[in-house]
């Protein structure tokens, strides 16, 4: 906290009395506004009333929090995205609820942002700031060819997948031929 001054005094004090002690306030950590009182300020010779009105307010800490890179295969579910920096730290044993998150939900093999998401704490300004990513790898599959046979001077027959595996994901189809 700031020291609490006092602005004025009314009637003046007399003669060479001094106040000792300190002006206080409500009790609060968190963001709001909380009422200055009289605290330990003190002389004998006084019954001292501190004015309403005066107050102290804490306002939101602005904080920037970025996110780690992370990446997935194709089919998997995503990972959790995690706070990477928060600067400057958030104070004593505080933590950020929610979650980061990424808003384009494709599914297909590529780059994807992550976002602030619903990252939050009534006690900061939170600017989510930097490029992290949600990378979405292939996914490795292997395909099986059924075993065939032609007579020599014939044309090939159509190669036949036999298996693939692990198995394609969803309505997911394989395009072309298999050729050898």
């Amino acid at each position: 906290d700031p020291e609490f001054k006092v602005k004025s005094i009314s009637p003046k004090l007399i003669g060479s009395d001094e106040l000792s002690g300190k002006l206080g306030r409500e009790a609060g950590l968190t963001v709001g506004d909380y009422a200055i009182n009289k605290g330990t300020l003190d002389n004998a010779n006084y019954e001292i009333t501190v004015a309403s009105g005066a107050k102290l307010t804490i306002n939101k800490l602005a904080i920037t929090v970025t996110a780690e890179s992370t990446s997935k295969t194709y089919g998997d579910s995503d990972p959790e995205f995690k706070v990477d920096t928060v600067v400057p730290a958030l104070v004593g044993t505080d933590k950020l609820s929610g979650s980061l998150a990424r808003t384009d939900k494709s599914e297909n093999v590529g780059d994807y942002a992550i976002n602030k998401g619903t990252l939050d704490n009534a006690n900061y300004d939170i600017t989510y700031a930097g490029d992290a990513k949600l990378t979405i790898n292939k996914l490795a599959i292997t395909v099986t060819a059924e075993s065939t046979s032609k007579t020599y001077g014939d044309a090939d027959p159509e190669f036949k997948v036999k298996s693939i595996s692990p198995k394609l994901i969803g309505s997911d189809e394989l395009s072309g031929k298999l050729g050898r």
